[in-house]
């Protein structure tokens, strides 16, 4: 059952396509502005460190995968879809912030 509940929350949580948003990067890591949806007005901060913070929602964890960006801040996981990070900065392309490595960490 908490499958199905986790599943509605991301259906209902995940915001719209690579598209709607725009980026930036810095040596902390990347910043990703949006028009509409719930990082709107408040810029999402993607740490190197893989840590997450929006004024709007809080402190987090993120993690990439091949549909996009995955943001985890309290009981809420929002799917950036078809967002692909990409900067100059040294180090940031080399990421391991794999959604397999952090989901199987949190099994464990």
């Amino acid at each position: 059952m908490r499958g199905v509940a986790a599943l509605a929350v991301i259906l209902f949580a995940a915001p719209a396509f690579g598209q709607d948003y725009d980026q930036a990067c810095n040596g902390n890591g990347y910043v990703i502005s949006a028009d509409k949806g719930v990082f709107a007005g408040a810029p999402l901060y993607l740490g190197k460190s893989c840590d997450a913070y929006s004024a709007r929602t809080g402190e987090g964890r993120w993690c990439w995968q091949n549909s996009g960006v995955s943001v985890e801040m309290g009981d809420t996981l929002w799917l950036l879809a078809h967002v692909e990070l990409y900067c100059q900065a040294p180090g940031l392309d080399d990421l391991a912030c794999s959604c397999i490595d952090y989901f199987n960490e949190k099994e464990n």
